[in-house]
């Protein structure tokens, strides 16, 4: 089963997401994104350890929602109306 980290259950308002096949494979995505983003030249052991603790499961994150409208492939046309004629409309372009 895939693993997943949020970077926000750690650092609060940073939206990284780290996900892979395994543990190690998070915590090395992990790592790059402490060095990267947050300037952290090398991982403490007492974080790596709190970073660890955080990776879940990738089903274990997801929470039941409704569907978006744009899932499916489906397209939602959010342009205005244009009519062939706009006389008689006040302020119309």
């Amino acid at each position: 089963m895939s693993k997943v980290l949020k970077c926000g259950d750690l650092m609060p308002g940073c939206n990284f997401v780290a996900e892979g096949k395994d543990v190690a494979e998070v915590m090395a995505k992990g790592a790059e994104h402490a060095k990267t983003a947050h300037g952290m030249a090398s991982m403490p052991p007492d974080l790596a350890a709190k970073v660890q603790a955080a990776i879940n499961d990738k089903s274990a994150t997801s929470t039941p929602h409704s569907p978006s409208p744009l899932q499916g492939g489906e397209r939602v046309n959010t342009a205005r109306p244009r009519f062939a004629s706009s006389a008689g409309f006040a302020g119309a372009t």
